[in-house]
């Protein structure tokens, strides 16, 4: 089970997070306050949430993908300056 995630739209977070899709966008004090109590009020949407958010992070933040992307920056580096 994943945990729902509440965040803003700044910086790169669009890029994996989307709005009702796998987490509740919140910009202003008052918008958190309101995602909040969303997610105490419907456990489903909440549940729902979570697991996306868990899934996100599976594929987008796992140790695999981060050594692939690493290992790939190295060698492309390495490459254009030989």
């Amino acid at each position: 089970v994943g945990c729902p995630i509440i965040t803003t739209d700044k910086q790169e977070i669009p890029i994996f997070f989307k709005d009702q899709v796998n987490c509740l966008i919140a910009n202003t004090p008052e918008e958190i306050v309101s995602a909040a109590n969303r997610l105490i009020q419907d456990l489903e949407l909440c549940k729902r949430l979570g697991n996306a958010a868990r899934e996100t992070a599976l594929q987008s933040f796992s140790m695999l993908r981060f050594t692939e992307q690493w290992s790939n920056l190295f060698l492309s580096t390495y490459e254009a300056n030989r």
